[in-house]
């Protein structure tokens, strides 16, 4: 039996049990497989996630058997496969319902293997006939062509209008993998040097001086630049967030959000180590992962504090120059990197986050002394979460006023526009 394909069935139905991240599952891919296998696993459980929706519309149409009684197994099998068949067309037909026959001789129940055949065998024969999507009107087709739930659909064909199906085709593309400098180590020109000497690309990033893009990134991730803190695995949208945050080397800096540490030791070493970091959690667990970050990058001056960010502690009233919350959100401007968010977060979650997000932005303003500066980023587009819960930030809170970044009220970077993850920056100055 094929291992590869066999990978990647059982991480696709972690994925769909357990509503795991496919980042957190894909870690032991390259001790397993060769690059070229870990490569071709990678592309069928983030083809297939990306385009899950459109793989069950299918498999409704295909299967006799009700969609709901399909086993875990069986149903993961025939996304896999449907996924293989439609857009990796350099694999053979004949391979790929094999493989899928043989999984679900494994995997499956008597007959199972007789049903997946069928199917296939059926689709490759009408595949036009089934993919037509004429029939579906237009919330409908894009939802279908696209895997993306209806309500998102219609949130985004509210704000981004005629680009929407752009913005749509580009986050189920594949993301650039993007590294930022540790200053304190080395310099950006030296780490170029050093990548592209164990025979790596690497080009600068358009985003943030700090940031890196390398093509791939299988060789770096345990490489020993990585193991001695040269640098640091982060998108280059949330290294803007220390580009605008300008701290100074004798600051007082909160960190609200701050696991795994990104931001906080990006902040570190813009202060050359020299400012006083409070990095706050929830969790023991995303404190330790800080710490461990911080050993690696060689970074002291960052203390983690067990501290919820919804709950005022009048101890830093007024404490910090700086208070960063970058705030638990949708996660819908990471769904190239992590696809599966569309899968599962609701309409009741975004609601939910929005609430958070206004008691968070709600304690950290009594944190911050007057003349000091709020800064407020997320990992979404939606204008619920960002310029929304801002505006109503400011409409109650006169003595704080919003600082233009780079002559924006905002910075806001939409996937499809900027080609990078989509991110929300805003700041803000605490003015009495």
């Amino acid at each position: 039996m094929d291992k590869q394909r066999e990978y990647a069935l059982k991480k696709l139905i972690k994925i769909n049990e357990n509503r795991s991240f496919s980042s957190e599952l894909l870690g032991d891919l390259n001790y397993e497989f060769s690059l070229q296998e870990a490569g071709f696993i990678r592309t069928i459980i983030m083809g297939t996630i990306k385009n899950q929706m459109y793989m069950d519309y299918l498999i409704k149409k295909l299967s006799k058997v009700r969609f709901k009684k399909i086993h875990t197994s069986i149903l993961n099998i025939l996304r896999m496969s449907l996924y293989q068949l439609i857009y990796m067309e350099h694999i053979p037909e004949s391979a790929v319902i094999n493989e899928a026959v043989n999984l679900a001789k494994k995997y499956g129940h008597k007959g199972s293997s007789g049903f997946v055949n069928g199917v296939l065998r059926n689709f490759v024969r009408n595949k036009e006939e089934y993919m037509d999507l004429s029939s579906l009107d237009k919330i409908e087709r894009l939802s279908t062509e696209f895997s993306y739930p209806e309500y998102i659909i219609r949130l985004w064909e509210e704000e981004r209008g005629e680009g929407l199906e752009d913005l749509l085709k580009f986050l189920n593309t594949e993301s650039e993998f993007s590294i930022r400098v540790n200053t304190l180590l080395t310099t950006k020109e030296k780490l170029i040097e050093d990548i592209e000497n164990m025979g790596i690309e690497v080009k600068e990033s358009n985003i943030s001086n700090d940031a890196l893009i390398v093509s791939n990134p299988n060789k770096i991730i345990n490489s020993e630049l990585f193991k001695s803190g040269q640098f640091y695995i982060q998108s280059e949208s949330s290294i803007k967030v220390g580009d605008v945050v300008e701290p100074n080397k004798n600051d007082i800096i909160i960190d609200m959000c701050a696991a795994p540490g990104g931001k906080s030791t990006h902040l570190a070493q813009k202060t050359d180590d020299m400012a006083e970091i409070l990095a706050f959690d929830i969790y023991d667990a995303k404190l330790n992962k800080i710490k461990e970050n911080c050993n690696r990058l060689k970074i002291k001056s960052i203390t983690t504090s067990l501290n919820d960010a919804t709950v005022y502690n009048k101890k830093y009233d007024e404490y910090a120059d700086i208070v960063l919350i970058d705030a638990p959100c949708s996660g819908f401007g990471l769904l190239r990197k992590k696809p599966e968010i569309k899968l599962f977060r609701t309409e009741q979650d975004i609601e939910e986050l929005v609430a958070i997000q206004n008691d968070i932005l709600n304690v950290a303003k009594n944190y911050v002394k007057v003349g000091g500066n709020l800064i407020y980023s997320t990992c979404t587009i939606n204008r619920h979460e960002n310029e929304d819960n801002v505006e109503k930030f400011l409409k109650e809170n006169e003595n704080f006023k919003l600082i233009s970044i780079e002559n924006q009220r905002y910075i806001k970077y939409i996937p499809n526009i900027h080609g990078t993850d989509g991110f929300f920056i805003a700041k803000l100055e605490k003015i009495s």
